[in-house]
């Protein structure tokens, strides 16, 4: 199997190397964007005092909260991404980062668009009930999937409207129509069986700390979760969403 990776970068500093077609063997492309800043989360607690810190307690039925109201999961930069598994010239599945969980996409050739499969939650925020609700589907534009940035964060969606994923904290993504990002304008590609692609990368791709700042003030009767989050890992040491044992439809 094989992986190109695909990251922003300056429009007019675009590369223009051409993306090799495998004729039916199965490779991956994984699109990356960074993010310079995430806001966080404001989550209903109460505190327990400097030993146990705070604690989540839920909001009333009408979301109010009785107790304080604090954001968690504020951090500076951090990296999002789609990565797009193809047979020959065919997308077969599409994975859909959404902070450190997301969904696995099947590719219905009937239809025209992507079919919800599976989640996979990665790391970071277990033990907390994750639980999102997924779009069934994600729709193209032509070619073109389309994917929608949750307001003041990172994570991806496959549809617009208010994504739940955790209840206790409340925690939720809002999605909408706004600005268009038309990616695949202002891109560079990186090959990582072409290593001549790198040569203008090396200086960051190779980049072994966090790419945002250190955790301050976390709480572990709140699953350890901070009001400040650290920064992310850099591209190589993310994990691979498509392993070459990862069954295909």
């Amino acid at each position: 199997m094989e992986r190109w990776y695909a990251g922003r970068t300056n429009q007019h500093q675009a590369t223009r190397t051409p993306l090799r077609m495998p004729a039916e063997h199965t490779f991956t492309v994984t699109y990356w964007m960074f993010y310079p800043y995430n806001r966080g989360k404001p989550v209903c607690s109460v505190n327990l005092g400097y030993f146990l810190g705070r604690i989540a307690m839920p909001r009333d039925k009408r979301g109010g909260c009785h107790g304080d109201e604090v954001i968690m999961g504020d951090h500076v930069g951090d990296w999002e991404h789609v990565s797009i598994q193809f047979k020959g010239s065919t997308p077969t599945q599409m994975y859909v980062s959404t902070h450190t969980f997301g969904a696995y996409y099947t590719y219905d050739h009937q239809q025209g668009h992507f079919v919800y499969s599976e989640q996979a939650v990665r790391k970071g925020f277990l033990p907390l009930p994750i639980s999102p609700q997924y779009p069934h589907t994600l729709q193209l534009v032509g070619t073109s999937p389309v994917l929608y940035s949750s307001k003041g964060a990172h994570g991806l969606w496959a549809a617009a409207g208010v994504h739940h994923y955790s209840w206790l904290p409340l925690l939720l993504d809002e999605a909408g129509k706004g600005t268009p990002w038309k990616t695949w304008k202002n891109m560079h590609i990186i090959d990582l069986k072409a290593p001549e692609t790198l040569i203008h990368h090396r200086s960051w791709w190779g980049y072994e700390g966090r790419w945002g700042n250190p955790i301050e003030r976390c709480h572990l009767l709140m699953a350890a979760q901070c009001e400040v989050m650290q920064g992310p890992t850099g591209i190589p040491r993310k994990r691979i969403d498509f392993p070459c044992s990862h069954p295909n439809p």
